[in-house]
């Protein structure tokens, strides 16, 4: 009797108006905001990533316009996160001389060393050649990529080879250092690195099946 008035009072239409009443006038909690670590959102950092890398800037060069817009924008962001600023004359930026050096006729540089892995006889001439190639591939590729071809073939001619004699130490760096590698399955000019053979072709090859 007494569950079936419980009943009765949920569907009459007096408890509906009161429940609908208090959803109306119960004041809502605050959400708790992240903060510290927690509220780094990988959007964000995307999007303020992409715009000091945009073509907007072109590179942000020293002493350009562009490196100051990208120096404001970064302080802005500083400023609505609640920094307080600590640099020159109250500000986020702090400010310092730039020298800087153009190569010309008179100019030149010296090389003490050369890595003991290239091997070569000739360094002097060596490195009239690496001019050379950076100066002639600079005039067609990006400077971003300048020299990736001739450090490809450094390291192709100066790699380990058939029938070199290594120790187990070297082989098994070898490797660990050939998996921690970005693109382990070739080597710069594209040639493979490693085979994957199934155990049935290992049987096969070793007569253990047809």
């Amino acid at each position: 009797m007494g569950f079936k008035y419980k009943n009765d009072f949920l569907k009459s239409k007096g408890f509906s108006k009161s429940l609908l009443a208090i959803l109306l006038f119960v004041p809502q909690l605050p959400q708790t905001q992240p903060s510290g670590s927690a509220s780094i959102r990988a959007e964000e950092l995307r999007e303020k990533a992409a715009y000091l890398a945009s073509n907007e800037l072109k590179g942000r060069g020293n002493g350009s316009p562009q490196l100051r817009m990208a120096a404001d924008y970064i302080a802005d962001i500083f400023k609505k996160n609640g920094l307080k600023p600590a640099a020159d004359s109250g500000s986020y930026l702090q400010n310092f001389r730039m020298f800087t050096a153009r190569l010309g006729p008179g100019n030149s540089f010296r090389v003490d060393t050369l890595p003991a892995f290239l091997e070569i006889a000739d360094a002097a001439d060596f490195l009239r050649r690496v001019i050379d190639e950076l100066t002639a591939t600079s005039r067609s590729s990006s400077p971003l990529r300048l020299g990736e071809d001739m450090i490809a073939k450094t390291v192709c001619r100066h790699a380990v080879k058939a029938n070199d004699p290594l120790r187990y130490p070297e082989i098994e760096k070898l490797i660990c250092d050939l998996l921690a590698c970005d693109l382990p399955y070739c080597c710069p000019h594209g040639r493979p690195t490693m085979i994957q053979i199934s155990h049935a072709e290992l049987e096969k090859r070793f007569g253990r099946k047809v």
